[in-house]
């Protein structure tokens, strides 16, 4: 599914391969990318991607990258992108209903100069229990115009008690209800080994499935870690792709799982860090996918 490009081609040959071959996607596989030139110079061909775009206030106001954000670039692509925007929470602050609204009517007015088919919210910390997250997304749901998807990146859910930060099902559920997709951020769990990770990520994946039955028109996504940045939870020989490919094989129903292309996504978080290993697993992986899910090799 994806096409590693030979280093030399011209910023043009690319984007007429990308408007070119973007429609043999089929099943959603996308990348994170801090920056559209990491897209531009990017070995691989996803159907979307999210990009780091700017952060919000408790307000509500919005401050947006606008040096580095080649627009023209992404609406010649034709590739799928969602405007990634983040706000860090301080101990025990709520954001406000005057914020949701506030922020709503920016998003409007910001996205109207881009391609953006949407903004994908990533508000942390949110430890479990946040009761007025799921009003905050409604009205923003509420304010912003129908033609851009609002998804929200939140916590991998986990019915015991986890060293990172999780969510209980029945949360995740009910954030989903208000908005058009959820992306659920496996990676930075503080998983100690990979059994412990790849439970994690098994219980995940049955999670998803029970959300997409529930919410058939509604986006699902897996969210890998392919960086090499160490943080606090997150430790490179446990959250890896090859790992996480390793647990896909071994998910007793990974062929319902993986194989609607409607509804579920997967999304690479490569910062972009990722090494030549990296790209190797992420082509195996989506290689194999396509394989369970019955398409042909590309």
């Amino acid at each position: 599914m994806f096409v590693i490009y030979q280093t030399l081609l011209t910023k043009q040959t690319v984007i007429v391969r990308f408007a070119v071959l973007v429609s043999l996607f089929a099943f959603g596989d996308g990348f994170w990318f801090r920056s559209p030139r990491q897209l531009e110079h990017s070995p691989f061909l996803p159907e979307f991607v999210l990009l780091k775009w700017g952060v919000f206030s408790k307000t509500g106001w919005v401050s947006v990258r606008r040096d580095d954000v080649n627009h023209g670039f992404l609406c010649r692509s034709k590739i799928e992108s969602f405007a990634w925007i983040t706000h860090r929470l301080s101990e025990g602050e709520v954001l406000s209903s005057a914020a949701a609204n506030k922020l709503g009517v920016e998003l409007n007015r910001l996205l109207h100069e881009t391609c953006f088919s949407g903004v994908e919210l990533d508000i942390e910390p949110i430890p479990s229990g946040s009761q007025w997250l799921k009003g905050f997304l409604r009205e923003i749901r509420a304010k912003l115009k129908a033609e851009y998807r609002l998804h929200a990146a939140i916590p991998p859910v986990s019915s015991e008690n986890w060293v990172g930060l999780t969510w209980k099902e029945q949360e995740a559920l009910s954030v989903l209800e208000e908005i058009d997709g959820v992306d659920l951020m496996l990676y930075d769990t503080g998983a100690a080994n990979e059994k412990k990770y790849i439970d994690l990520l098994h219980e995940n994946f049955r999670f998803a499935k029970k959300a997409m039955s529930q919410f058939s028109n509604k986006k699902m996504v897996l969210g890998f870690a392919a960086y090499k940045d160490k943080t606090k939870k997150h430790r490179l020989t446990v959250e890896n792709l090859k790992i996480a490919l390793k647990a896909l094989k071994e998910f007793p129903d990974s062929k319902n799982l993986l194989c609607h292309p409607l509804s579920l996504r997967v999304v690479y978080y490569a910062g972009w860090t990722m090494d030549g290993e990296d790209v190797k697993v992420a082509h195996q992986l989506i290689q194999w996918r396509k394989t369970l899910c019955g398409g042909k090799d590309v």
